[in-house]
């Protein structure tokens, strides 16, 4: 994946991506917890997809698309989709070998018709209106053994401020302001518990389930300038152990990720 110079003459929407890389890709030293947090999940979700040996791949919601761009270059066929072209345009900005293809719009309109190993909805159903519907959708799409990756933030971190999924009684009322950009655009979270019932319900069986993004990892309130003294391999170890303490992980984790496979009819 091709690292890029900034481009004053850039389209607003690649210079917003682009500050997005820099700070959470490329350049550790704009923000050290974030810089570390992205990473750090990046590890875990390409570690469960080498172990799903997927070789046909749907991004829903792709955005910088750095996840599948990697996924292509190491011999994955991916289809990337946006409801924003100009997203997939800077993603393609860094694309330097592999089998990518695009499929802009809305994916709730769309159908590729055809079948996939993998589909990635990584921070994207927190910003569907009716997310359960997404999921019933794309079971269709995936191949007789396919997974579906999810990466979402932790409805149970204590210090959000959102309705969780469950607490949203007419989903109808957010339909005008879904497929916003970025966290300020949240409909709703979910808590881990929340996720498991709408998988379960839209026929998929739970594979795996992490939290990501612990204080060790992200550094935030006082403790920042201290957890930013050890190296990222410390920080990723002692998140990776923190993040299975049950009350540890359920509230004071940032982020989770769920791995779901068609279930067997």
């Amino acid at each position: 994946m091709r690292k890029l110079e900034f481009n004053r003459n850039w389209p607003e929407e690649y210079k917003r991506l682009w500050q997005y890389d820099n700070r959470d890709t490329w350049n550790s030293s704009i923000d050290p917890p974030s810089f570390a947090f992205h990473h750090y999940r990046s590890r875990i979700i390409l570690s469960w997809i080498k172990q799903l040996n997927a070789r046909k791949v749907l991004d829903i919601g792709a955005g910088k698309a750095n996840i599948s761009l990697i996924l292509a270059e190491h011999g994955a066929e991916v289809l990337l989709n946006d409801i924003d072209p100009q997203s997939l345009e800077y993603a393609m900005l860094k694309y330097e070998k592999g089998n990518v293809r695009l499929l802009p719009g809305n994916v709730e309109k769309l159908d590729p018709k055809e079948n996939f190993d993998l589909i990635l909805l990584m921070e994207v159903l927190e910003h569907f209106a009716h997310p359960d519907r997404l999921l019933n959708k794309i079971y269709n799409w995936l191949s007789d053994t396919g997974h579906v990756l999810i990466t979402t933030p932790n409805g149970s971190f204590f210090r959000n401020h959102l309705s969780t999924f469950s607490q949203i009684e007419n989903k109808n009322t957010l339909e005008s302001c879904q497929f916003g950009p970025d966290a300020e655009h949240h409909l709703f979270l979910f808590t881990f518990e929340e996720l498991v019932k709408i998988s379960i319900h839209s026929g998929y069986t739970v594979k795996k389930h992490t939290y990501i993004g612990t204080p060790i990892m992200n550094g935030p309130y006082k403790i920042g300038i201290f957890v930013n003294l050890f190296p990222l391999s410390i920080r990723f170890l002692a998140d990776h152990i923190l993040s299975r303490i049950y009350f540890y992980q359920k509230k004071l984790a940032v982020s989770q990720a769920i791995l779901l496979q068609k279930s067997k009819i």
